[in-house]
C-alpha cells in the first residue's frame, strides 16, 4: 500500500479552516497557561494599565475560542465532505 495514497489530501480551503482553528486554539491555550485569566477582573474595573490590556486581550481570545474556532472546524469538516462527495470518494 502506497503511503501517499493513504494520506488524506485536503484542499487549500480546508487546510486554512483547520489550521486557523488550531492556531487560534493554541494561542488561547497559551494565554490560559500564562495566567492571563486572572486579569479578567477588568470587567469589574478593579485593574488598570497593562493588566487591563491583558484582561481585555484574554477576553477577546476567549470570545474567539468559543465562537470562531467551532465555526472554522465545522466549515473545514463540511468542506472536506463536499470535496469527497464531488470527487466520488467514499465518505467514511
Amino acid at each position: 500500500m502506497n503511503n501517499s495514497n493513504a494520506r488524506a489530501r485536503f484542499s487549500p480551503e480546508t487546510k486554512w479552516f483547520l489550521q486557523s482553528a488550531a492556531w487560534l486554539a493554541g494561542v488561547y491555550l497559551l494565554a490560559s497557561l500564562i495566567g492571563w485569566r486572572k486579569y479578567t477582573s477588568v470587567l469589574a474595573a478593579t485593574v488598570s494599565g497593562t493588566e487591563a490590556f491583558l484582561g481585555m486581550f484574554y477576553l477577546f481570545l476567549h470570545f474567539i475560542f468559543i465562537v470562531l474556532v467551532p465555526i472554522l472546524v465545522i466549515a473545514g469538516g463540511l468542506n472536506l465532505l463536499l470535496e469527497r462527495k464531488r470527487s466520488g470518494a467514499s465518505v467514511r
